[in-house]
């Protein structure tokens, strides 16, 4: 493809107020007026005034400027006009170059990651079977590897120490945890970090515990066992700790265990 050269003839361009000291004394004149003034109350009146005339001078030197500065921007606008058209024509065929290569760019890592994977399970061993949540943690494939500058030796020695580094954890999670050891592995494989875990193993310890029972003290258990053996079904059930009692069914279950009662009252003698 011959060199295509854009050539364009440029001038610096030039503007300038022809009478600006003129207009730089006149506004002094006129703003002096100003300087110094207070306004009150009284006189709102008069700086509504003040502020209309203010607010007009300003917009009609502000709307020359902007005037002046289109006119002098005209031919700049051209120009980039005509360049934006050339760089349409140059974006056609670009576009679709582009589709291609970034296609074929996402083939080559893919590929490259079906490489990566296959060494994975050659060498994960040592992870058991483990290995493929291992591999599909968030935590262990790095983009990186994917690149064209990462070389096999390099990503190779990396998976290598991960697998080493990873499979002695689980090793660790397993012989030390106990009985919390599937939660915290899956914990782990989250981000393949020992990080937290032991607090983790704790949270799930106080978690799982027993709950103790709530003691009774020796004075509520006299008061309980002064109750008479003779006494009713419901005064009864409540020793026995039955919450909702039926009257033939509690007073069964009290005769039922009156020898264990009559033990209960001599030890609160």
């Amino acid at each position: 493809m011959d060199e295509l050269q854009l050539l364009s003839r440029q001038q610096p361009g030039q503007v300038s107020i022809d009478n600006f000291q003129e207009l730089k004394m006149a506004l002094t004149a006129v703003l002096a007026r100003y300087e110094g003034m207070v306004y009150t109350e009284d006189r709102l009146a008069d700086a509504k005034a003040d502020k209309k005339e203010l607010s007009r001078l300003r917009r009609d030197i502000d709307g020359r400027r902007k005037e002046i500065k289109k006119v002098y921007l005209a031919p700049y606008q051209d120009f980039e006009a005509q360049v934006k058209e050339l760089l349409a024509m140059v974006d056609a065929p670009l576009d679709e170059i582009k589709t291609f290569v970034s296609e074929m760019e996402e083939r080559e890592k893919a590929a490259k990651r079906r490489e990566i994977e296959a060494y994975f399970f050659q060498r994960s061993g040592a992870l058991g079977g483990l290995a493929a949540r291992v591999l599909n943690s968030p935590a262990f494939f790095e983009a990186k590897w994917l690149n064209k500058t990462t070389s096999p030796k390099t990503w190779q020695a990396a998976v290598d120490a991960k697998i080493t580094k990873t499979a002695w954890d689980l090793s660790s999670i397993q012989t030390i945890i106990g009985p919390h050891a599937g939660a915290v592995t899956a914990k782990y494989l989250e981000t393949l970090s020992t990080a937290g875990l032991a607090e983790y193993r704790s949270q799930l310890t106080a978690v799982s515990a027993p709950k103790a029972a709530v003691p009774v003290s020796a004075d509520r258990r006299r008061g309980d066992l002064t109750l008479r053996l003779s006494s009713g079904a419901e005064e009864l059930a409540q020793v026995f700790g039955i919450a909702q009692p039926d009257t033939h069914r509690a007073w069964c279950d009290v005769q039922a265990n009156a020898l264990l009662y009559g033990k209960l009252k001599e030890l609160a003698r």
